[in-house]
């Protein structure tokens, strides 16, 4: 009994019968995924709809989805829990984690936070408020931070890339006012433990960047350092306007703008 299906744009039909050349089959199959995957990245779902292709490729074509991701699919599922990549930074308690991304057709998956990874470098930390910000190229957040109720914060961009700035605030330490600047972009994720001050510049034309935070948000204990400090000196990678080059591209609050200096914060 014959399989018969329609062609795909650019493709021959594939005859599957019953007792066949299963290696054949496979080879075919392969072969013409090849040719879909790269159609179907420039199309619509619903342009497919239009051209009577199924949104379900894999089942499509009548035979086991094992049998064709043995032969066709650039990731096996069994890798999806490779390890996190772990970097101890420069100032001591700053950690760079670098995720794994899965890519194939569709887009990608990754793992972005595993407790029991976490809790191996970092300790048994209790991660009680999930945050989210969406921001504009040029947009600046910073640098804020919490006193009485400090904030340690895995902080990790889900969309664009930033640079992120830690700045330590932790009055025994011997890095206190020293900062580290990065670029991030998703699949990497820093871990400032409680103490820091935390801000971020927008590179890309948007950004979508995920906190998990160890406090939950005390209104009444929100503080901010100004960006420009000369004492921190941050070498921020300023994109110039569009409307004046000779100027640097800045969006920012009125409470950002007019943060005090570390030395007039009062605090320390």
């Amino acid at each position: 009994m014959g399989v018969q299906q329609e062609p795909l744009y650019g493709c021959k039909n594939v005859n599957v019968k019953e007792g066949g050349n299963l290696e054949g089959v496979q080879q075919k199959l392969t072969d013409l995924l090849t040719t879909w995957v790269l159609w179907v990245s420039s199309k619509s779902l619903n342009y497919m709809g239009a051209m009577g292709v199924q949104q379900e490729p894999y089942l499509h074509f009548g035979l086991k989805l094992s049998t064709i991701a043995a032969c066709s699919c650039p990731q096996s599922l069994h890798n999806l829990g490779a390890s996190m990549q772990v970097t101890t930074l420069e100032i001591p308690g700053l950690v760079l984690f670098s995720q794994p991304q899965h890519h194939d057709h569709r887009g990608y998956f990754a793992e972005t936070f595993r407790r029991n990874e976490f809790v191996e470098v970092c300790g048994s930390i209790d991660l009680v408020q999930d945050n989210v910000s969406w921001s504009h190229q040029g947009v600046l957040r910073g640098l804020h931070f919490q006193h009485r109720q400090p904030q340690g914060k895995l902080v990790q961009v889900l969309n664009g890339q930033i640079f992120d700035v830690a700045v330590d605030l932790r009055p025994d330490s011997p890095y206190f006012g020293k900062h580290l600047g990065m670029k991030l972009t998703p699949g990497q994720s820093l871990w400032l433990p409680p103490g820091f001050a935390h801000g971020f510049y927008t590179l890309s034309e948007e950004a979508v960047v995920a906190y998990k935070c160890t406090a939950y948000f005390a209104p009444d204990d929100q503080y901010s350092i100004h960006f420009d400090d000369p004492q921190l000196a941050i070498e921020w990678p300023w994109l110039p306007d569009p409307f004046d080059p000779n100027e640097r591209l800045l969006v920012i609050s009125e409470n950002d703008r007019q943060a005090p200096t570390l030395d007039t914060v009062g605090l320390f």
